[in-house]
């Protein structure tokens, strides 16, 4: 992200406390946020919008899914057999490449701190006897690896217990979930070269 002139600053708080006077305070032209359906990330949603200077945009985006939410279906769908022709219909418009990412071309004058990340685990509040995840490791570079594993040795077993108690999993969804990886960049399934620190991955999956 630095090479590419992106900053990233972490800040400590709920966002509608903290978030809107940053932005007023280092001169943000606009704010966009990931869409969440859950009650606590809906009201922060709103409340940061209400508190945005009126002349800076504030825009959502749906970047767990391809197809967003609110263009998918305007109701409570009960069932996968009711969304999926929706989703479906909508595929061709929103199943796109990714842009490439170029370096900003703009500077910033607001300075960048580098992140005290033994205070920020500090700062948060969750239960400590909740021991650490150590089936699977964060990151780019471990998603495709897990998606790969996926679909050279384990996806048969996946289509024929899927639903069952015997059911293979492909293990992706914490993956999706914290944006190690995007759903359209799998679903897209094309020839490609990626490069990850010290090791490239040559993709090639069917779509």
């Amino acid at each position: 992200m630095r090479s590419r002139n992106i900053q990233f600053h972490l800040l400590y708080g709920e966002p509608p406390e903290v978030l809107p006077d940053f932005v007023k305070n280092t001169g943000i032209g606009g704010v966009v946020c990931d869409f969440a359906p859950l009650r606590v990330p809906m009201k922060w949603v709103s409340e940061v919008s209400k508190r945005l200077p009126p002349h800076v945009p504030f825009c959502q985006v749906d970047a767990h899914n391809v197809v967003p939410c609110w263009v998918a279906s305007d109701k409570l769908e009960h069932a996968a057999r009711t969304i999926r022709p929706k989703i479906n219909a909508k595929l061709k418009q929103y199943l796109t490449h990714f842009p490439p990412l170029i370096v900003h071309p703009y500077e910033s004058e607001v300075k960048c701190e580098s992140v005290n990340w033994e205070d920020a685990d500090n700062f948060l509040e969750c239960d400590r006897a909740v021991e650490e995840v150590t089936w699977l490791k964060p990151g780019a570079t471990s998603a495709f690896e897990t998606l790969f594993s996926f679909l050279e040795k384990r996806i048969k077993r996946y289509i024929q217990n899927q639903g069952g108690p015997l059911g293979e999993l492909s293990n992706m969804s914490p993956f999706f979930h914290f944006g190690q990886i995007a759903p359209q960049r799998v679903i897209l399934g094309k020839f490609c070269t990626l490069s990850f620190k010290s090791e490239t991955f040559i993709i090639h999956w069917i779509s």
